[in-house]
């Protein structure tokens, strides 16, 4: 069996060394996609704008990496797609000219455990009747100390993809998202850090990632963002209920966390204007869930 793993280098300079360390001992091959600018989501923003990771930060993130040990073949591939399912299919056929069986899906914000990932390359090896697998996934905010809990109010969700068999036919259709396919959850949390960002990270990625023409940025990024507090509800950028609130952590941090905790940074109080904004939007989305809470029953 040979796995490669994907890792997209867009804004990610923090993360990129460790991601490379922790899917880099258990690969035979690293894939490191490097868009040269963001994704055509927001309008005019690959006009402008260069990836913020440059070539330079990426040797630096694998010699690091080699330092702890890592000694797989990595190849850094620079792209300039216009979309993120592009993107990603474009290094799935490569990994598929290079006849590898898996191609695991590794944004440079997840990390699994040593544990995790001796089970699930066991699981690879052994299955035969899945094309795609599925982790459960603990999403961070501001810091590894806080989780977002979902709509059941717990602090495990599913990732949109781990791995996906590479002679199977499964292609990404929209971003990370691929084509039917007999899938499996296979449970072995990935710890997700796409939230872990400082300001600037943060306003970067709302408004060049895959969902930039879905989102609203500047009214999250100042409402829910810099404005946050324990008490703000409904997080998520695109869908507000999917993240009802965030939480401290309940669970034992692994040892990779330490490398992303940081100060919490100052929030900036709402002013009366965005405060009043800010709970009408939330008294809104809570009479959508009463609402479908009362349809569903009455279809029952």
């Amino acid at each position: 069996m040979r796995i490669a793993g994907h890792i997209l280098a867009y804004n990610v300079d923090r993360f990129l060394p460790h991601v490379v360390e922790n899917c880099g001992r258990f690969v035979d091959k690293v894939f490191i996609v490097r868009p040269e600018r963001p994704w055509a989501y927001a309008p005019g923003s690959r006009a402008s704008r260069r990836n913020p990771t440059t070539r330079e930060k990426v040797e630096e993130a694998i010699a690091a990496a080699r330092l702890k040990g890592v000694n797989c073949e990595i190849e850094v591939i620079s792209s300039d797609f216009e979309t993120e399912e592009d993107t990603r299919n474009d290094c799935l056929d490569r990994a598929v000219g290079e006849g590898f069986d898996w191609l695991v899906i590794q944004d440079a914000d997840e990390f699994y455990s040593d544990l995790s990932w001796e089970r699930l390359l066991e699981f690879m090896a052994l299955d035969r009747g899945h094309d795609r697998i599925l982790t459960p996934w603990h999403n961070f905010w501001k810091t590894p100390e806080l989780v977002l809990t979902n709509g059941r109010g717990s602090i495990r969700d599913v990732n949109a993809g781990f791995a996906i068999r590479c002679a199977s036919g499964v292609r990404f259709e929209t971003a990370r998202r691929t084509t039917a396919a007999p899938t499996i959850l296979v449970d072995e949390p990935c710890y997700h850090y796409g939230y872990v960002l400082s300001d600037a990270e943060m306003w970067e990625k709302i408004t060049s990632w895959g969902h930039a023409h879905q989102v609203n940025a500047q009214k999250w990024f100042r409402l829910k963002w810099l404005g946050w507090t324990p008490g703000h509800s409904y997080l998520h950028p695109v869908t507000p209920l999917f993240w009802p609130k965030a939480i401290r952590f309940p669970g034992r941090q692994p040892a990779f966390a330490s490398s992303f905790m940081h100060p919490s940074q100052e929030t900036a109080p709402l002013g009366f204007v965005d405060f009043l904004e800010n709970m009408l939007r939330d008294r809104a989305t809570d009479v959508r869930i009463v609402a479908r809470k009362i349809l569903r029953r009455s279809t029952v």
